[in-house]
């Protein structure tokens, strides 16, 4: 049964809602990294305790969706990029109200 560093802190976040059962998130990590990169997370315990979850480079759909993302990042630059200058080249020229 796992046990919390701080007793009466994690009892109030518990009891106000802000925090699941004890447990309950290691158990996830483990599940979720194993179903996402098939790996094992890695728990560092210290004064703060660090997780190092493994990835794998993979051409799913997230990968294609970041792509997707960056192509369309790099034309919308580009765009606004060609209306900044016909902005500029339009003030140039020296005009009238009318």
């Amino acid at each position: 049964m796992p046990f919390p560093r701080n007793p009466i802190l994690a009892r109030f976040f518990i009891n106000i809602g802000r925090a699941d059962i004890l447990g309950s998130s290691v158990k996830n990590l483990y599940k979720y990294t194993k179903i996402y990169s098939g790996g094992v997370p890695e728990l560092i315990d210290g004064d703060v305790i660090r997780t190092i979850v493994p990835l794998k480079k993979s051409n799913s759909i997230i990968s294609n969706d970041l792509d997707g993302t960056a192509n369309q990042d790099s034309n919308q630059v580009t765009n606004q990029d060609n209306r900044v200058q016909s902005i500029l080249e339009f003030c140039s020229i020296a005009r009238t109200r009318e």
